[in-house]
């Protein structure tokens, strides 16, 4: 939001801002973070043809100096604007522009082969970005659209597709049985739940009540860690777990994974489960790949870590859990 409302304070012209970024790589997709803007001074920016932006080489030196002082993998993130309403469509000045962008930080050294370049177009109603590489041998520029783009803000957050993403062939729309869910979320409501990933970290007794609950909103993907096996003493408390599960001692990630499908709103729903401790070192790109956390483990050191690890990748943890306290007269405690 901060980087967007400096580029479109130039409104009715372009406006454009730089700033410093980091690429988060989990299992099986890739998140660019965007940090603070590098504000722009006068004379960082000139105008062709009175509206037509242009990022002077002063304000690439000033980023580059600041990328400097960054730690090794921060990368540079440049939004301009195209004034008014609708899909921003990138136009042959922007292309060129990037293509040279592009070869020069890569070509010179300033930015390393693994650091991450973000382009980005801003209308006042959507936004468009690509990620930009560059082979120094053949001197190719390579432009990935980006699909998604996450807002995080004190306010909360807020996730929108771009229009660059692609369903997958054959994904159905909003489903009939999701009627009631579609009273209250609306269809494209309900349609941005089911391209939600949601990682649940403890899969015990409120773990898999809030997976249950997750699921019937119509959540399309969801992961599940818990090392713990299923016990007959959780069946009280637990929305799925049966004594046959007790028995089998299946993991309780397993169980709730299995039970899912069931009765998730979202019939394909796409669900992979981990009887690891989240900690574990095989598990981590897993945990990046989530849009968010809820974190509902017993013990310290693995919140503390959920808890790092989603600061430093800027990913939102709801963290919760339950205490008893009986008041029982037979109760010994």
């Amino acid at each position: 939001d901060a980087i967007e409302g400096v580029a479109l304070a130039a409104m009715p012209r372009e406006g454009a801002v730089v700033a410093l970024c980091r690429k988060s790589t989990g299992a099986t997709r890739d998140t660019y973070i965007v940090l603070a803007p590098i504000e722009s001074e006068p004379g960082d920016l000139r105008y062709r043809r009175g509206r037509l932006v242009t990022v002077t080489s002063r304000y690439w030196n000033r980023a580059i100096d600041q990328l400097g002082d960054s730690g090794a993998g921060t990368g540079l993130c440049v939004l301009h604007t195209h004034p008014g309403e609708g899909v921003p469509e990138w136009s042959d000045d922007d292309n060129s522009a990037d293509e040279e962008l592009a070869r020069f930080l890569f070509g010179e050294g300033f930015l390393s082969p693994e650091a991450p370049l973000l382009s980005l177009v801003a209308s006042h109603s959507d936004l468009r970005g690509r990620a930009l590489s560059h082979d120094r041998a053949t001197g190719a520029v390579t432009m990935r659209a980006v699909d998604r783009v996450r807002t995080l803000s004190p306010e909360g957050l807020r996730i929108q597709s771009t229009v660059d993403r692609v369903r997958p062939a054959g994904a159905p729309d909003v489903p009939a049985h999701a009627d009631r869910s579609v009273r209250v979320f609306g269809r494209e409501g309900q349609r941005m739940l089911a391209d939600l990933h949601i990682a649940v970290a403890g899969n015990g007794g409120v773990g898999s009540m809030v997976g249950e609950q997750i699921a019937r909103w119509g959540i399309g993907r969801m992961s599940g860690w818990d090392p713990d096996i299923v016990k007959d003493v959780n069946i009280n408390r637990s929305a799925v777990f049966t004594f046959a599960d007790a028995a089998l001692r299946r993991p309780k990630a397993q169980a709730l994974a299995e039970a899912l499908p069931s009765f998730a709103l979202v019939h394909d729903v796409h669900v992979r489960w981990s009887d690891r401790d989240v900690r574990d070192p095989a598990e981590f790109t897993a945990l990046l790949d989530a849009d968010a956390v809820v974190m509902l483990v017993d013990d310290a050191p693995p919140r503390h870590f959920i808890n790092r690890l989603a600061f430093a990748h800027y990913i939102p943890v709801l963290d919760g859990g339950n205490a008893i306290r009986s008041t029982a007269e037979d109760d010994a405690s």
